[in-house]
């Protein structure tokens, strides 16, 4: 389980658009993810060292990975308060940690983390 969550983890990353400093011009000091430690680009985690911008930060990366894992292992086993679970399906889960009330779109987020485990969104 740990391993696909972390792959989970890495995909939510890349759909966030983290990235070092130096690989887009615009942003020279690198994503806002990236300059957080937040990976995920969470709004809350109970182990952040704080908030910049609407968003945690972290002390390390490795912090931040660790509360990503954490938040979806959570949702995940059902464990949260989003009445997400082991049944739900991808879209489901989007919908929650990437509301479109939020300006994101919960369809292509889902498709875009199915793509890279070969599956359905739709599907649990």
């Amino acid at each position: 389980m740990r391993k696909t969550i972390e792959k989970f983890a890495e995909a939510i990353k890349r759909h966030e658009g983290w990235f070092v400093p130096g690989q887009d011009a615009r942003y020279p000091n690198g994503s806002i993810s990236f300059r957080n430690n937040n990976p995920g680009n969470l709004r809350y985690s109970r182990s952040q060292a704080g908030m910049r911008g609407g968003f945690s930060f972290f002390n390390t990366y490795q912090e931040g990975l660790e509360a990503l894992c954490f938040d979806i292992n959570l949702k995940f086993t059902g464990q949260t308060r989003t009445g997400l679970g082991p049944n739900s399906t991808l879209y489901e889960f989007f919908s929650v940690y990437a509301p479109s009330a939020d300006r994101n779109n919960p369809k292509v987020y889902a498709n875009f983390v199915a793509s890279t485990f070969g599956v359905s969104a739709t599907l649990t």
